[in-house]
């Protein structure tokens, strides 16, 4: 899914009116609902109601500077906030790569002389330490500072003043790696330095990572009595039973799926000792087990998925397109803990288990706030019974609500637990409706049945596996309390 660039970049002017050429200031663009990042060097003697905004998806009329402006202290950077941005507006992702990717080609898009100017090869070549910013090639036009220079999609860095040197053939740019303590941070809502730095792993070594901390929760597991002396585990390897041992050494496209059953067979023996009294598990031991036993799962099933996919969701934002049949595989494919969400059926024979942070909806709701306020009512129904026991339909009405919301579903989703709103066939939102759903926390898919299954292994028989494992645990009296 291509990123349209001209539909998140604007223009800055000296007159509200006027889009003459001398009135042309520089670039920017939208980083953040309603948010701008751009240069600090246009607005040297100027105040920021001297400065209008024009978005290039609505360049009339223009739109005023909201509040004040934050300017980076030692960086040519700035940010602020406009009124409200087009609907038809969009958000560029931000690259935190920490270093330029020498060899790649960056797109440059901005105004120049302001006229737009998209796409131009670019490449960033050494560090400047003593102006902390990088040089580029070939030198950008004179007026073309704030102007995007964008990789795969997302925008690395800024362009910035120019070198005044006619024999030197090269600009300058600030990369959005340098632009966070005490800066980008103060935006409520981005994106934190942990979601980026996870984003960033390649597809091996973000494989290697799941093999890594599903052998630990394994061995979290077998790590003491009562299951440490199990008979059906033993060998221990290292701490893990030989068997899921033997499986985790031959790394293959169906690594996940033998762990995957491996895990389903144990729960199947455990429950089975724990009726003939051949294991008991008293006091803490209850929870500490199913937790275990549900982070293994999760991990497990990620590895059933190809982990260039996995890392592509990992860095995406806004609307992902999915390549699965179901809802719950959707859900397995783009969360991080798919585990934190699992939930019994009704229907254990079902092959499929319930995920109880995904919702869909016919989003039948009008249009604009009444759209919003729909959603938000949706979204609030969805939280787990300990914050919603009658688990009747909740109703937003109020921006005091929302922001109440807003609250626990941006602490949920530091806790690996966010919600996912799942557009099935023939559904769309609005640019900016997903835009302003990313801001409350919520991720939005798309269910893309016709593309090729982020699955190495069986989506349907993988979450049979699971709905087995989940119903298993739930079915016997030692965890109905956990």
């Amino acid at each position: 899914m291509g990123f349209e660039i001209q539909r998140a970049l604007v223009s800055l002017w000296s007159h509200r009116s006027d889009d003459s050429e001398e009135n042309f200031l520089c670039s920017g663009v939208f980083i953040f609902p309603g948010v701008v990042l751009s240069v600090k060097h246009v607005f040297d003697g100027r105040k920021g109601g001297r400065v209008w905004v024009r978005p290039q998806v609505n360049r009339s009329p223009a739109l005023a500077i909201a509040g004040s402006i934050t300017f980076h202290p030692k960086i040519d950077a700035a940010w602020f906030r406009i009124a409200s941005a087009p609907p038809e507006a969009l958000v560029v992702e931000l690259d935190r790569s920490p270093s330029h990717r020498r060899g790649q080609a960056y797109q440059l898009s901005g105004y120049w002389a302001s006229k737009m100017q998209v796409d131009l090869p670019h490449a960033v070549t050494n560090w400047d330490d003593g102006s902390l910013r990088y040089d580029t090639t070939p030198v950008h036009p004179v007026g073309m500072s704030g102007g995007s220079l964008c990789i795969e999609g997302r925008l690395w860095g800024l362009m910035t003043e120019h070198y005044v040197d006619p024999l030197v053939n090269r600009g300058c740019a600030i990369a959005m790696h340098q632009l966070w303590d005490g800066f980008l941070d103060g935006i409520e809502g981005l994106a934190t330095p942990s979601s980026v730095a996870r984003g960033s792993a390649q597809p091996a070594a973000l494989r290697e990572q799941l093999k890594r901390e599903l052998a630990q929760a394994i061995k979290q597991l077998f790590g003491r009595p009562p299951l440490s002396a199990w008979p059906w585990a033993l060998p221990l390897v290292d701490g893990i039973p030989d068997r899921f041992a033997k499986a985790l050494a031959i790394d293959d496209q169906q690594l996940g799926e033998r762990q995957v059953s491996l895990l389903r067979n144990l729960v199947t023996a455990l429950v089975q000792s724990l009726n003939e009294g051949e294991v008991e598990l008293r006091n803490t031991d209850p929870h500490r087990v199913k937790e275990h036993l549900m982070r293994s799962m999760g991990l497990a099933a990620r590895l059933c998925i190809d982990p260039e996919k996995a890392e592509s969701y990992a860095t995406a934002q806004g609307l992902l397109d999915v390549g699965a049949r179901t809802v719950e595989g959707a859900m397995v494919a783009v969360n991080e803990r798919p585990e934190l969400g699992w939930e019994p059926g009704r229907d254990a024979t079902a092959p499929y288990v319930k995920d109880s942070r995904a919702m869909t909806s016919g989003l039948e709701f009008g249009e604009g706030d009444d759209q919003r306020y729909g959603l938000a009512s949706l979204i609030a129904s969805m939280p787990s019974k300990t914050h919603n026991p009658t688990g009747e339909p909740r109703r937003v009405q109020t921006d005091a609500e929302l922001d109440r919301l807003r609250a626990f579903l941006t602490d949920e989703r530091e806790q690996h637990r966010g919600r996912c709103l799942v557009l099935l066939a023939q559904q769309e939102l609005a640019a900016d409706t997903v835009a302003w759903l990313r801001h409350l926390g919520v991720v939005v898919l798309a269910l893309k049945m016709d593309q090729p299954s982020v699955f190495w292994f069986d989506e349907v028989l993988l979450l049979g596996k699971v709905q087995g494992f989940v119903h298993a645990i739930a079915a016997h009296a030692v965890w109905k309390n956990t």
